[in-house]
């Protein structure tokens, strides 16, 4: 071996061992969590419960960490509108926002989204071990995935947003009043419609049978409406469904107009005459006076009704799955509220450890405890026995079986495309249509599908990869 090949080989020996070394080192170096210190994050924040428990954390994220955050929180039509402001013009302003799957199909398509599978998988970002990504529930986590294919790829590609808390949508109903007047825990939608105009002549006065969202906007039809849709639908989605090779709005399908023209029928004879006005909050907030018999939505809104301190109706209620034919099967949409980071962020790594710290099992079971964040989208925390004595109680035993018998069905209930907030916008609109008697229930939805088939053409979505604008 000549004098070059000799040097050329310790070179490389001295190079492999020099390799080694630093991942050896790399590896004992334990990880920092001040190594940000001194640095300011901007948080918005959408008024929820999950908010105030993150609003909770902070101290704790600040004394940790050094970090600096500092937060707005807006009502939830101001937010999205602020939100999707912010993040079009690449401002930076804020370094990470709460989101959710159907919006982040909008957000990503756009770029606006930071993906965040390399900081799950980055030893020196992530205290790995501590934060256990597999402890997440996967459903969960692949709910807020997404590969930009418009009509499909849920649950592939990049990791938009992390999972902190978890809805499904079930009944809870005055199961005191129910007893009284000899009604059955309501299982079809026909048996919520007969329940909320009896519970509306009987209890008579400023009581009415049940209460909705009714906002002329996209969440009005997100939660326990699209509930019920999914269990009367004929298609895969009840929005839009892929037919002959191309993108179609679905919901004037027959089945779903009978619906439809069914649950606004039930508000208007067994609801609120100020229907239109109801955002989820007021909802919540209103059948917790005890002047409700029902209020179809989020199964998490059991925290208000159970609070002996607070709520006219805790221990007078119960909680069933959502509305279905009698002979099919229960079904639910599903939605989490996640964190996401913003692309044009300038402190993406320090904005990572916000993420990072309050989607850790420690924080969220605190979150959970001691904020009331519900439903916690980590295994370990729904199964702690403080969270399980605590959600057992509820609805005289009947919350925790409900839910879980959602998350056996639960999933996304949309069609993914960027367009979900214009066609959700546009599918409430219709039942605004129905229950001013502008349109019968057939027309508007007939009217909405066509409109939505317009929006899809305008943007050229086709089945594939979502087009940027």
């Amino acid at each position: 071996m000549g004098r070059n090949a000799k040097w050329l080989t310790l070179l490389l020996v001295v190079v492999m061992l020099g390799t080694q070394l630093v991942g050896i080192a790399s590896a004992q170096t334990p990880f920092d969590w001040m190594k940000y210190k001194g640095t300011t994050l901007n948080l918005i924040l959408n008024k929820h419960p999950y908010s105030e428990s993150l609003i909770g954390l902070l101290p704790d994220f600040q004394t940790k960490t050094g970090i600096t955050v500092k937060y707005e929180i807006l009502a939830e039509e101001e937010y999205f509108q602020k939100l999707r402001l912010e993040l079009s013009t690449k401002s930076g302003q804020y370094d990470a926002f709460m989101t959710g799957p159907m919006l982040e199909w909008e957000y990503s398509s756009a770029g606006w989204l930071e993906p965040l599978d390399p900081y799950l998988t980055d030893a020196t970002k992530t205290d790995l071990k501590a934060y256990n990504a597999d402890d997440l529930y996967p459903a969960l986590m692949a709910a807020n995935r997404w590969d930009g294919n418009v009509g499909s790829g849920m649950g592939e590609g990049h990791q938009w947003a992390i999972p902190v808390m978890v809805e499904t949508y079930v009944i809870p109903y005055r199961a005191d009043l129910f007893d009284k007047y000899g009604l059955k825990a309501p299982v079809t939608l026909q048996d919520m419609h007969d329940a909320a105009i009896t519970l509306r002549e009987k209890e008579g006065g400023d009581f009415y049978g049940v209460v909705t969202r009714g906002l002329k906007s996209n969440p009005t039809v997100a939660t326990g409406f699209v509930s019920t849709m999914m269990a009367y639908m004929k298609t895969k989605n009840p929005d839009l469904d892929i037919v002959d090779g191309k993108l179609k709005a679905v919901v004037n399908q027959p089945s779903e107009v009978e619906a439809a023209g069914l649950w606004v029928d039930m508000i208007k004879k067994g609801g609120p005459p100020g229907w239109t006005s109801v955002t989820w909050y007021d909802g919540m907030n209103l059948f917790s006076t005890g002047k409700y018999g029902m209020y179809p939505d989020c199964d998490f809104f059991a925290q208000n009704y159970e609070n002996k301190d607070t709520s006219q109706v805790a221990g007078k209620v119960k909680y069933v799955v959502s509305a279905h034919p009698a002979d099919g099967k229960p079904s639910t949409g599903l939605w989490t509220w996640a964190l996401a980071m913003c692309a044009d962020s300038k402190n993406k790594d320090a904005a990572w450890y916000l993420l990072q710290y309050a989607t850790s099992a420690d924080a969220m079971l605190n979150a959970t405890v001691k904020f009331k964040n519900y439903n916690p989208t980590r295994k370990s925390v729904w199964e702690n026995p403080d969270v399980v004595k605590l959600t057992n109680s509820w609805g005289q035993g009947t919350y925790r079986d409900a839910v879980t018998q959602n998350f056996a069905v639960a999933r996304v209930a949309w069609t993914p495309t960027p367009l979900f907030a214009t066609i959700g916008d546009r599918w409430a609109a219709a039942l605004h249509d129905i229950w001013t008697g502008t349109k019968t229930a057939k027309a508007a939805m007939d009217d909405a599908a066509a409109d939505m088939d317009q929006m899809i053409t305008n943007e050229g979505l086709v089945p594939g990869p979502a087009v940027k604008k």
